[in-house]
């Protein structure tokens, strides 16, 4: 992790600071020791929202804004990682993660970790999300005092002292002009009942504005999730980086970005499409929407389509350019594949690639029933065109991705293409461009994609899609 002890704290905090207008007009009034989350702020039904439909992609690096912590929510889900970054405009959000670092790391499961944090004991077993008082209101326990004093870094024992000790003499009582603007009140679950659920209004502080660990939810879910947490913070190398994510001059190859509710679609918040290119994906809220909702994306979404090549000619050949997508990366000819296709309304079976020698071929109904243990080479071909229902579809691509031993190749239709003939298919069958790309690099981030030309053969009005994976790459 980056050296930060020199980022200072003071020796007390100004009970004046949220009503001074110099700081209000300060260009840099986010950069202080006084504008940090000590857990999160935001509106958590969001986040559920999105961790209960999404497939989170993989990378091998992982980009998280600080903030409030929000980002640790994928990483559960993140089983391929070589690097976590973790970055934030303001300097003394590090003190802040790395406090959370260390005692993530010397607490053995959520219990712990939150007891820790509120010097009193918690059981997630007498979790009431309606009512906390009997947590808020049991005593202190000095024994974890000292045993936080001993086990963690002078360092972070100076920022959990600065920041955390203020609110555990009464948990219940709102500390309006305490260490942040952000939290008067820290409590370690919450129940948000609207995606609008704001959590903190720093200029007009009341009793309800908090910040929640959302324990029982997210990355604190139950002891799995955290404990996964755990190993990436002791085996996973940290560094951190402090000024906007638009700033960093590299980005590491593969990887995926939390940004909280930088991505927003404000014109004044713009700064985050100088780097989009260089990620795989972002997560993130747009608070610039009356409804605060998390939007996921990927550099492949319509309206920034990245293809690894594009292949077509004016000759009207669609299955020619599907061909020379494939004979790029493998030899068909001389390779048995495992083709899983749906029956076409004209040619039947014979629909496919029955050009190629190795073609062997399957049904879609058959695949899912059939395990497969020997195919080196699956080939997915075509079947949300023919009518195969998305949920049918994604698992016959899930499966395929973890049976092959070597290749996968997927091929789809581009719903959004303008040259469709009426015989032959019906693009209200098809999924969005954006949400194609989702499901397929939500199975393994090494894909590469291919763009296939149109009947007319405009190669700006991609009609085929091919993603090839080689899981040896």
């Amino acid at each position: 992790m980056q050296n930060m002890n020199d980022i200072k704290l003071p020796e007390k905090y100004d009970s004046n600071f949220q009503k001074t207008e110099e700081w209000q007009k300060d260009p840099n009034k986010w950069n202080n020791p006084r504008t940090v989350y000590l857990a999160s702020a935001d509106a958590w039904l969001g986040m559920e929202y999105f961790l209960n439909k999404h497939n989170i992609m993989q990378c091998e690096n992982y980009y998280s804004v600080v903030g409030g912590m929000s980002g640790l929510n994928l990483l559960p889900y993140l089983n391929k990682l070589k690097k976590i970054i973790f970055y934030d405009a303001n300097a003394y959000a590090m003190r802040i993660i790395r406090l959370h670092i260390e005692l993530i790391r010397i607490s053995n499961n959520i219990d712990d970790y939150i007891s820790n944090i509120y010097q009193r004991q918690f059981l997630t077993s007498k979790i009431n999300i309606e009512n906390q008082q009997e947590f808020l209101q049991s005593e202190k326990d000095i024994k974890i005092l000292n045993f936080l004093k001993t086990n963690l870094t002078p360092y972070s024992y100076e920022t959990y002292m600065f920041y955390y000790e203020p609110y555990m003499t009464n948990l219940n009582k709102p500390l309006y002009y305490g260490p942040t603007i952000h939290c008067t009140r820290l409590v370690p679950y919450l129940k948000s009942y609207t995606v609008t659920d704001q959590m903190v209004n720093p200029f007009t502080p009341t009793d309800d504005n908090k910040n929640a660990f959302f324990v029982g939810q997210g990355w604190l879910k139950d002891n799995e999730t955290y404990l996964k947490v755990k190993k990436h913070f002791l085996t996973t190398p940290i560094e951190c980086y402090i000024g906007n994510i638009e700033d960093i001059t590299h980005v590491e190859p593969n990887s995926g970005i939390y940004g909280s509710n930088i991505w927003s679609t404000h014109p004044n918040y713009s700064g985050w499409k100088k780097i989009i290119n260089k990620f795989l994906w972002f997560v993130g809220y747009d608070d610039n929407k009356k409804s605060v909702e998390v939007e996921y994306y990927d550099n492949g979404y319509e309206g920034h389509v990245n293809y690894n090549l594009l292949f077509g000619k004016n000759d009207g050949n669609v299955h020619g350019t599907c061909c020379q997508a494939i004979d790029y990366n493998i030899n068909l000819n001389s390779n048995r594949f495992l083709e899983v296709i749906e029956p076409h309304v004209t040619d039947g079976m014979n629909y496919g690639f029955r050009f190629y020698r190795g073609q062997v071929k399957i049904k879609t109904s058959d695949y899912l029933n059939t395990p497969i243990k020997d195919e080196n080479i699956i080939a997915v071909h075509i079947l949300l065109g023919q009518g195969v229902k998305v949920d049918t579809w994604y698992n016959i691509c899930k499966k395929a991705v973890n049976e092959s031993k070597r290749y996968v190749i997927i091929f789809e239709h581009r719903k959004e293409c303008k040259d469709w003939p009426e015989w032959d298919v019906n693009p209200n069958h098809l999924i969005p461009h954006k949400e194609l790309d989702e499901k397929i690099f939500s199975l393994d981030y090494r894909w590469k994609k291919f763009g296939c030309a149109n009947i007319k053969g405009n190669i700006n009005d991609v009609r085929n899609i091919m993603y090839f994976l080689d899981k040896n790459q």
